[in-house]
Parts: structure tokens; sequence; C-alpha cells
């Protein structure tokens, strides 16, 4: 199976943490990384010409950040310099691994995304220091899932291969950045597009607003003196480029006949395409009062009302939520290894012996096991579930309340194709007799049953 090369690049007074670190970043927990320091340079090796050819192989580059870190010559003129310039042509992720205190103001670098998140550094975690470890093993395990996935797309496309019509419907989802803004008749309507272009080029100038409106005020003006043939031709292909149409409505007619009517058939016509699976067509009513006078097939389109731009980028961000969800989905077929999500109360269970079992038993068969944590939000806690194939509930010290409303989330997760619950040793009688549903959930009955039920629950992951 394909890896991800790590380079930790460190300062040897920081041994301990890095030993600590890669105890998280082992192979059996961590099948998807290449993990690489210093330390397995052999004897009489040319350890700097060793050095570089990892730290240049690298897809991620893990700095131990300390003030040992800082003042070390050798890091800072080869291996930071190396693997910033690396990023800085995107042929590497460098991540900063906050260790000791140090100050870190004047280093342009550290706009880096570090972790522990919020900069929070190892040396003042304590008795929560496995925890923090943990984080920074998931995120990086996501790190190297989304390379390799990306990867596993880029291939697919290059072979056009068997799953090359879903890699480019995902290419096409990712790249496309403009949304097509009808040109109507009407003078109102002319100059509500056109305020609408102004504020978008200044939410691109100043927040970043990843798409372009099109036609643009340039374009209409050549728009305008074509034939009729010659200007739905045109739209056509401006139409076709778009990942999103907006129609302008000034009366209860206007889609009804004319240009306006053209453009509107022609955007519906979109629809149906595989390719543009996600694409919308999107209402935009000069008027409120014209939500009772259009028809009704118009009003079950995407819709806003009046003068409220603000309206229209909350419309378009709202549209950009069900895209990534659709991305999300189609990249399942081009991860590494399978996901499940593993549910535990982590102030009760986290060090409980049949959890860990039932996470290391998942992650020597290759599934990526994914967890929520303690300070997870929930919104986060969705997204990583809808990423996933199947998922657990570990029921241990838990309280009941908590069980049952984990339970009843997994149940509301369409997307899973396998769900199981996993009941340690105490009381296991009692808590088997809940309401657990047996056709929705494979109940693993404590280590006696772990193989047994966990093979099936694995078995209900595949297609």
């Amino acid at each position: 199976m394909p890896k991800v090369n790590v380079f930790i690049s460190y300062s040897h007074q920081d041994r301990d943490y890095l030993d600590k670190l890669k105890i998280f970043l082992h192979e059996k927990t961590c099948p998807l990384l290449n993990v690489w320091d210093d330390g397995e340079i052999p004897l009489g090796g040319e350890w700097n010409e060793v050095i570089k050819t990892h730290l240049n192989e690298a897809r991620i580059v893990l700095l131990l950040i300390s003030q040992n870190f800082l003042i070390s010559d050798y890091i800072e003129r080869v291996e930071l310099k190396t693997a910033l310039e690396r990023d800085k042509r995107k042929e590497c992720s460098v991540i900063p691994i906050f260790t000791r205190h140090c100050n870190l103001d004047n280093y342009a670098w550290m706009q880096l995304q570090g972790l522990p998140k919020e900069m929070r550094f190892l040396s003042d975690a304590g008795a929560d220091i496995d925890n923090q470890l943990s984080l920074i093993q998931k995120d990086i395990n996501d790190l190297a899932a989304l390379l390799l996935t990306n990867e596993n797309i880029s291939t697919s496309l290059a072979n056009n291969d068997e799953k090359s019509a879903n890699a480019k419907v995902i290419q096409e989802l990712t790249s496309k950045r403009k949304i097509f803004l009808s040109v109507p008749d009407e003078p109102e309507a002319r100059k509500k597009r056109q305020e609408l272009i102004i504020q978008a080029d200044a939410k691109v100038k100043y927040d970043d607003w990843p798409y372009e409106i099109i036609p643009g005020i340039k374009d209409v003006q050549e728009i305008d003196k074509m034939s009729a043939e010659e200007r739905t031709e045109k739209l056509a292909l401006q139409l076709s480029d778009a990942l999103y149409s907006v129609h302008i409505v000034a009366s209860e007619n206007d889609l009804k006949e004319g240009i306006n009517k053209i453009q509107y058939d022609m955007a519906k016509g979109l629809h149906p395409a595989a390719t543009n699976s996600v694409f919308r067509t999107v209402i935009w009513l000069l008027s409120a009062d014209l939500l009772s006078k259009i028809d009704k097939e118009i009003c079950q389109n995407p819709l806003f009302t009046g003068n409220d731009y603000g309206a229209f980028f909350d419309k378009i961000a709202s549209l950009d939520v069900d895209k990534e969800k659709e991305i999300a989905e189609r990249k399942k077929e081009f991860f590494p290894n399978k996901r499940v999500y593993m549910y535990y109360d982590f102030t009760a269970d986290h060090d409980n012996e049949l959890r860990i079992d039932l996470k290391t038993k998942m992650e020597e068969k290759n599934y990526c096991v994914r967890w929520n944590t303690f300070d997870e939000d929930g919104q986060k806690e969705i997204e990583d579930l809808e990423a996933c194939d199947g998922a657990v509930v570990f029921y241990g010290a838990a309280q009941p309340k908590w069980f049952m409303v984990k339970q009843a989330k997994l149940l509301d997760m369409k997307n899973l194709r396998s769900r199981a619950i996993c009941l340690d040793e105490p009381e296991i009688q009692k808590k088997f007799n809940r309401d657990v549903s047996k056709n929705e959930f494979v109940t693993i009955q404590g280590k006696a049953n772990l193989d047994a039920g966990l093979n099936t629950f694995l078995e209900r992951l595949q297609p």
C-alpha cells in the first residue's frame, strides 16, 4: 500500500518529545505513514546527504519547535530552509509541533498552522499529554489520507480507468469557480445586475471570495452587439462553464418569454448532467411581491428577494455546503483505506482495554479509525461521520443517556453502511437489554465476542 513519507526535524536536546511523538505515529496506528528522523541513519552513513534525501522525499515535514530547535544552525540552514521552500512550491506540508516554550514572535514561517492547536505547548500538557499527542496523530493521519486520496484521483484521471468518470466530476466540482448571472433586457434588472457584480468584485478583493461572475460588464457590452443567434450561443457557452446560474426576475412573465426564458431553459437543461451533479439554478426576485405571482415550478429553485446582496452571498454559501458534501461522498471511492468512526465517552472510557483492542484490531485490518474528542464541536463531528463508511458506539462506563444520544445520532446518518455497538464486560447483560436495534446495529458483546462481532461489522462495510 502506498505511504506518505514524513520527515521529523528536531533538536537532539528534545529527543524525549521525539520518542513520545513516534509512539503515536507508529505504523500499527498510522499505517499510511512512513516516518523518518536522523536517528535512523546507520553508523558510518553520509548523514548530511541522507538527511537531504529524506527531506526532499517527504510530503509531510514536522518541526518540533523549542528554543533548542530555533538556535540550531544546521536546522535553520538546511532542514528548515529546504522544508519551507518545498512548502511554498506545494511539494510538501510543513507542520510545526509545539514542544517547549519559546518566543516565536519574529518568525514569519509561524503563519503555518501548527499542532497542538492554539499553540498549546506539549510541555504544558502534564497528564494530558497523551490526549494532545492523540489529536496530533489524528490530524496527521487525516492529512496523509487526503494526500493519498488526491493522488488516487490524479492517477485515475491520468489512466482513464473505471473510476475516472467519478474523478472527473470531483475535478470539475473542485475547480469550477464561475457563477452565471443572467443578462436581462429590462433596464432596472440590468442596473441591479451591475450593482451585484460590483459587490462581488469587492468581495473577491477584500474577502477572497472564490467566484467570478460571468458574463462580466464588458462581456455584456459585446453580447449586446451580437445577433440573436450569436447571443444565444455565447450565453450557452458561458453557462456551461459555470457551477451555478442566477436568474434575475423583474416581472412575473420574465422567465416565460424572450432572452430571459432562453437562459432559464438552458440552465434547466444542465441539471441532469452527470458531470455537473450539483449545478443549481438560483432565482433572484427583485420584489418580494413576485413570490406569489410566479409559477410554482420556478419557486422550487433556491431563491432570494430584493436588494439584499448579502442574501445572494449567503445563498451561494449554502449551495457550497451541498457541493462539499458531494465532493466528500465521491472521494470515498479513492480513499486509501476505509474509515470507521468510533464514539466513546472520553472521560469514562479512554483507557478501557476493550476499546483500545477494538481500535487496534480495526487498524491492523487497514481501517482508518476516527474518533470523537472530549472537545469536539457538533458540526465537525457530523462532517467526520459523513466521511466514514461505518461507525461504532463503545459503551463502557458511560451514562445510559450518553449512549442513547450517540445511538440515535448514528441512526440518523444515512451514509453509513455499517453500525455497531461494542459493550464491555461489566453488567453486559443489563446493557445488552437496553434499546438497541438488532437490525441496524451489529452488537459486539465483550472480549469473547470481539473478533466475531468485528468481522460481521466489517463485512457490512463492503459495497
